[in-house]
């Protein structure tokens, strides 16, 4: 999130590449960062501005206006609003740890429990991951495109432009962060190696990340997309369930992609869509939009078909209709005044 900076090449899609550092606001950044822009402001002043001592207001920005209000963040840089929005998400959090599992709270009450395999699981799983393999070919530059944001999946289905979707992207970087925030967590907790640690015959081919494998963050940030866009820019559950078909199918392409790069083991997508179900949720709720579904998830081994289940369409389908792995339980979520504000202003943008 270092700036803002591929915004500029979207005429011609040559900006995707700098979504990942949001670095071309540059020129936003006031004459303090010019030293001769600032030279020039100081002279213009002094040929400007009388001589007479005295001071002229022109108006009073928070006259009357009660504290929290979040009507000036619409003058706010998006980074720092991101910032406000993302300490409020986190706050009515708690990750807790137990012999054999973690698990996130929700202003005390369960809202994720995970249940990490024991290694003979995943010494099976080594067998698709290396099956995976033969893909590579035709995968391999989806694989690689997708080592970024992937935005421009997304956008391929739900027509997100900065030039009509500014607030609605921002609703995508806080869904990105948040989900990806407390995967990371988990992913502490649950200390699982990579494939590559466990066999020289997987060899990816991109570079292993230094974290550890359960669960997947490509799969959980994906699934989060799916999950939350499809209510963030409609309120129609006809049309939600439209964008939600599609980008589920591209969360499960992006998912199994990371396993035919050699990256993850199957079980780790099964785990990721299940931990953004119900984040999605949550978020959801927070952001006051209405009609959010209202979930808790379980994410145990036992839930897959064993260790020779496979992650693919036929399993995300199926995993979304386990009454034990996703449970309709009313859980405590504050609405936050700043994450409402950006919500309403990103529905705004589809009317």
């Amino acid at each position: 999130m270092a700036g803002w900076g591929g915004w500029g090449g979207w005429g011609g899609w040559g900006g995707w590449g700098g979504w990942g550092g949001w670095g071309g606001w540059g020129g936003a950044q006031g004459p303090g960062s010019d030293p001769m822009m600032a030279d020039a402001l100081m002279r213009s002043r002094d040929g400007t501005v009388g001589q007479a001592i005295g001071w002229q207001f022109n108006r009073f920005p928070r006259d009357g206006k009660p504290v929290g209000e979040p009507e000036s963040l619409k003058r706010w840089e998006s980074l720092l609003r991101f910032n406000v929005a993302l300490f409020d998400l986190l706050s009515g959090l708690k990750f807790v740890v137990g012999n054999d599992e973690a698990g996130l709270e929700a202003n005390g009450a369960p809202l994720v429990t995970m249940r990490r395999p024991n290694d003979a699981f995943f010494q099976t799983q080594l067998k698709q991951v290396i099956s995976y393999a033969e893909l590579r070919p035709d995968r391999a530059s989806e694989i690689v495109a997708q080592m970024q944001p992937q935005t421009p999946f997304w956008s391929a289905a739900v027509h997100m432009h900065p030039a009509h979707s500014q607030k609605t992207l921002e609703m995508v970087e806080l869904a990105l962060g948040f989900s990806s925030i407390i995967c990371m967590r988990f992913k502490a907790a649950m200390a699982v190696a990579r494939p590559v640690d466990m066999s020289t015959e997987i060899q990816p081919i991109i570079a292993t990340p230094s974290h550890s494998a359960f669960p997947s963050g490509h799969a959980t940030e994906a699934f989060m997309i799916a999950y939350t866009l499809p209510y963030i820019v409609s309120g129609d559950p006809a049309t939600q369930d439209i964008y939600k078909k599609q980008l589920l199918a591209q969360a499960e392409r992006i998912a199994v992609n990371r396993t035919v790069a050699g990256v993850h083991f199957p079980v780790d997508s099964f785990a990721g869509q299940l931990l953004a179900k119900a984040l999605a949720s949550y978020f959801l709720q927070a952001a006051g939009i209405p009609n959010a579904p209202i979930v808790t998830c379980l994410v145990s081994d036992t839930l897959f078909g064993g260790p020779e289940a496979d992650f693919n369409m036929l399993a995300t389908q199926a995993l979304e209709l386990n009454p034990q792995a996703i449970a309709t339980k009313v859980v405590p979520v504050k609405q936050t005044a700043p994450l409402v504000w950006i919500a309403q202003q990103a529905a705004s943008e589809w009317k």
